[in-house]
């Protein structure tokens, strides 16, 4: 396919997958409310950034997953999402702290993807 991606911001890939490079925390709430959490196990790394008001709360797994919300406020292991869950998680629901891309911008020029694979001979076309 021949496909190329070039000169791109930061770690290549996420200019297509819309992830980000790092998070603040990963883990389970101690305790859930309705637009709230605290975080339990290690602490968060809020120094990675400057402010991570705005980052997503992604439920991974468990209950409420599939869910994220935003940050609205947050102070040491205590957050405030932007809206009450649909399903509030629960202690055993895996909980991670990330930044966020809700919105891009898909210019009309053309755009290439390489993705080597390491053993494939190059098939042309």
């Amino acid at each position: 396919a021949h496909n190329r991606l070039e000169k791109m911001h930061g770690w290549d890939r996420e200019a297509m997958t819309s992830d980000a490079g790092y998070g603040a925390w990963f883990g389970n709430a101690t305790e859930i409310g309705p637009d709230t959490l605290v975080l339990g196990g290690d602490d968060p790394t809020w120094n990675r950034k400057t402010d991570w008001t705005g980052a997503g709360v992604f439920v991974l797994g468990g209950t409420g997953m599939g869910q994220y919300r935003l940050i609205k406020e947050y102070d040491e292991r205590s957050v405030t999402v932007d809206r009450p869950w649909d399903v509030m998680p629960d202690e055993n629901s895996a909980i991670s702290i990330t930044l966020l891309r809700i919105r891009a911008l898909v210019p009309t020029f053309p755009a290439e993807l390489v993705l080597p694979v390491p053993g494939q001979r190059d098939l042309g076309g």
